[in-house]
C-alpha cells in the first residue's frame, strides 16, 4: 500500500520513491539529509512493525536506524524535526514506547523517547498541529481544553529545552566598505555597533539589509 508518494517538480509521480505503508500517513516532515519522517495511523512499513511513526530513506524504504520501539498507541497527526535532529510528535496517543505521553511527545534522533521532554499530564484531547519557534518553545493546536491541567482551549505554548544556534556572521571587504552577512533564516537577533568599547555603548545598526541567496547583507 502506498499511503505516501512523491511528485516530481512538474507534478508527475516519482516512481523512484516507493514507500510501502499499510495505512494512512497524516504528517510528513523532511529532514535536511533528505530522509522523511512520517506519522499517521499505520502499524507497519515495508512489512516491519512501526506503530504510527517512522522514518524513510530518500527512496522511500524504511530507515532501520530510526527505531521508536512499540511506537505510539494511537494516531500521530503532526511531526516536526528540530534542528538538532530530535522529533516532536502530536496526535491522539496516550503512550509512546510504553511510557505515558498524552498527545504530545519528543523523540531522540534515533527514534527513542526523549525522557527529558515531559509535558506532565499533556493535552486532554488530540493535538493536530505543532509549530517550533526560533527560541525552542513550541506551539500546539488541537481539540483540547487543558494542557497539564491548565485551561488552554485549542492552543497552547510549551517550553522546550532546545536553543536555536546563534547565526554565524561573515565579514568581507569590498572596495572601501565592510560587508557583514548572516543566514536569512536567523530571527530574533539584533545587529549592534559600538564606537567605544570601553564605554560599551552599543546601538542598533540602522542601515537597511538586503536579502541575497539566503543571506542578509548590511
Amino acid at each position: 500500500t502506498n499511503a505516501i508518494v512523491r511528485l516530481l517538480s512538474n507534478g508527475t509521480l516519482d516512481t523512484s520513491f516507493n514507500a510501502a505503508v499499510n495505512a494512512s500517513a497524516y504528517s510528513i516532515a523532511l529532514q535536511p539529509d533528505g530522509k522523511v519522517l512520517i506519522g499517521g495511523g499505520f502499524t507497519s512499513v515495508a512489512g516491519t512493525s512501526r506503530n504510527r511513526i517512522a522514518r524513510l530513506n530518500t527512496d522511500g524504504s524504511l530507515d532501520d536506524s530510526f527505531s521508536p520501539g512499540t511506537g505510539a498507541d494511537s494516531w500521530v497527526s503532526s511531526a516536526v524535526v528540530q534542528p538538532d535532529g530530535k522529533v516532536l510528535i502530536g496526535g491522539y496517543f496516550t503512550t509512546v514506547n510504553g511510557t505515558s505521553r498524552n498527545r504530545i511527545a519528543r523523540l531522540n534522533a534515533n527514534g527513542s523517547l526523549d525522557s527529558t521532554f515531559n509535558p506532565g499530564t499533556g493535552a486532554n484531547g488530540p493535538v493536530y498541529s505543532i509549530a517550533l519557534q526560533p527560541d525552542g518553545n513550541l506551539l500546539i493546536g488541537g481539540n483540547f481544553l487543558t494542557v497539564n491541567g491548565v485551561l488552554r482551549q485549542s492552543v497552547a505554548r510549551l517550553y522546550g529545552d532546545f536553543i536555536a544556534p546563534s547565526p554565524s556572521l561573515h565579514i568581507a571587504g569590498s572596495n572601501a566598505f565592510v560587508i557583514v552577512s548572516w543566514p536569512a533564516n536567523a530571527t530574533g537577533y539584533a545587529l549592534q555597533q559600538c564606537t567605544n568599547l570601553s564605554l560599551g555603548n552599543w546601538l542598533p545598526v540602522t542601515q537597511s539589509t538586503v536579502t541575497n541567496a539566503g543571506q542578509l547583507f548590511v
